[in-house]
């Protein structure tokens, strides 16, 4: 996912965002992220970083909105801005200063804290 922040330079964005793409293709398969979050601040970047995802506290809150299909779907923050607690190595601190953040993200659907629970509960591996 790749996010321009008000005020970013567009073109500059995509020509950082197409060298992210090369670079991440070109690594070995087995040290390539699958996803990546990447922020781009507002002007002109001064440089990356690598870094982890922050927190963005939205003043405006979640409007539920409707689709033209009829489904419902969330569009979050609105014209009072967002702010985010003071933090270092999170995208939020980078962009801040004027970095292109870059996060990797995992996608882990499998709850592992509750896995020796539930076979303790059904009986060794499984029913």
């Amino acid at each position: 996912a790749f996010s321009l922040l008000p005020g970013g330079d567009m073109a500059g964005a995509a020509s950082i965002a197409a060298s992210i793409v090369q670079r991440v293709l070109a690594a070995p398969k087995d040290a390539a992220p699958r996803f990546l979050n990447v922020n781009f601040p507002p002007g002109r970047p001064v440089g990356e970083r690598i870094v982890g995802l922050g927190q963005r506290l939205y003043r405006e809150g979640v409007d539920v909105r409707t689709d033209p299909r009829g489904r419902e779907y969330y569009w979050i923050g609105g014209p009072g801005g967002v702010t985010h607690p003071p933090t270092t190595d999170t995208d939020t601190d980078a962009t801040d200063a004027g970095f292109v953040s870059i996060t990797p993200l995992a996608l882990e659907m499998t709850d592992a804290s509750r896995i020796d629970g539930l076979r303790a509960q059904l009986g060794g591996q499984g029913a």
